[in-house]
């Protein structure tokens, strides 16, 4: 019985030392399936990392979506990044998931800073109850990935 238990437990730790480092639990709230990694990125490599995830950036284009970002956020960071870019020439914000310009916002007061250039990327604010402000695609920070339910 000593020999059994002993064989389990040299089953047992090397699986629960190789299941603490995976990084993939996804959460739902509300109707999203969100995840966040524990490490900090660059906007750009956080889009990388949800496209490795079969994943995307979280988009907010509701009150109710914000909302859920918001709660999911509040227990795990101060500020994430979330899908929201400005890349084009036009100076229009749009969604990473699929172009398409933004139809709701909730930009924290002063944001979106226009004499910056160099602030192309939003940031979601758990700080300030879910307000959006932009920042350099450069700082690294966390990230919330969403799981895109495919119609």
């Amino acid at each position: 019985m000593g020999r059994l238990i002993v064989t389990f437990l040299f089953i047992l730790i090397p699986f629960t030392q190789k299941c603490r480092g995976i990084d993939t639990i996804l959460y739902r709230v509300a109707d999203k399936i969100l995840y966040m990694g524990r490490s900090q990125l660059d906007w750009i490599s956080a889009v990388d990392e949800c496209q490795r995830l079969n994943m995307v950036l979280a988009s907010a284009t509701s009150v109710e979506d914000n909302n859920a970002l918001t709660q999911f956020l509040r227990p795990r960071a101060l500020m994430a990044w979330i899908g929201g870019y400005n890349y084009q020439e036009d100076g229009q914000w749009r969604w990473i998931e699929d172009g398409q310009l933004f139809n709701y916002t909730n930009w924290s007061p002063g944001q979106p800073t226009t004499n910056n250039s160099t602030k192309n990327c939003l940031q979601l604010l758990r700080v300030s109850s879910g307000k959006w402000s932009v920042d350099s695609c450069v700082s690294k920070k966390k990230f919330v990935c969403e799981l895109v339910k495919k119609e």
